[in-house]
């Protein structure tokens, strides 16, 4: 005999699943794509992961300069260290001309010193950029 027919149930469970992995997965694609991952990059310092990161992310979205995004990862790493631990770190930003998030995963070669809250140095970097939202610029400089 053959396995016993799955129920009404089981078959509506199986297509719900499918297709909240697929809402999920959709939106992931765009916001990490295989372009900006890269595996066992040299790190040395955490200037050089902002480097990194700036490097990856403005090969791939044109519209957005090396520059801008370093400058952006700085600032924003000024303001307090985006060391989690347990060796993640999740550099980002606020850019104006960002047209929409987009992430980039970095494994590094050997862990750099991060300045995260347990000490502890970091291998495993997600770095994104985010639209910085109409009229916060001009907030920030009054």
């Amino acid at each position: 005999m053959g396995p016993e027919p799955r129920s009404p149930t089981h078959q509506t469970q199986g297509k719900v699943q499918r297709s909240l992995s697929s809402d999920i997965m959709q939106p992931l694609a765009k916001l990490l794509t295989r372009q900006r991952t890269a595996c066992a990059t040299v790190g040395i310092s955490k200037k050089r992961v902002f480097e990194s990161v700036a490097k990856i992310i403005s090969e791939d979205q044109l519209s957005l300069s090396y520059d801008e995004i370093f400058t952006h990862l700085i600032g924003r790493e000024k303001l307090g260290s985006t060391g989690l631990g347990q060796g993640i770190a999740i550099p980002h930003c606020r850019i104006e001309n960002c047209t929409q998030p987009m992430g980039t995963l970095v494994t590094l070669s050997e862990p750099v010193d991060y300045d995260s809250p347990d000490d502890q140095p970091v291998d495993l970097i997600y770095g994104y950029s985010i639209r910085e939202p109409v009229g916060l610029k001009d907030l920030s400089h009054k």
